[in-house]
């Protein structure tokens, strides 16, 4: 907004953090399919090439594991950190709605008495 204030829409935020959640479940299949990589050697041989390049793979493997798992805490920790941001808008919402309501109980009654 031009005057500096903006707007917090929960329910916009609660649509963002489904989304998040989303993306946790599409993790899920790349960290199933790094962690079968680690399991067993390569059949690539008995020389020391072969011997050298299946380490490799599996330091490779085990990083892309690590990774991912930052990757997964970063997005689980954004969906959490989403949904308490929408819910303290959303308890503040209503706060303030229950005090206007309040309010205008209070301003009714009384105008109705002298109307």
């Amino acid at each position: 907004m031009a005057d500096g204030s903006f707007r917090v829409r929960p329910e916009s935020l609660l649509e963002f953090a489904r989304e998040l959640e989303a993306q946790l479940d599409a993790l899920q299949r790349p960290a199933e399919r790094l962690a079968a990589l680690g399991g067993r050697p390569l059949p690539l041989g008995q020389f020391a090439q072969a011997h050298a390049l299946g380490q490799r793979h599996e330091s490779v493997a085990t990083q892309m594991r690590d990774v991912l798992a930052g990757v997964r805490d970063a997005v689980a920790f954004a969906e959490e950190v989403t949904r308490a941001v929408a819910g303290a808008y959303g308890r503040q919402d209503e706060e303030i709605a229950a005090s206007y309501r309040s309010l205008g109980t209070v301003y009714g009654s009384s105008l109705s008495r002298d109307g």
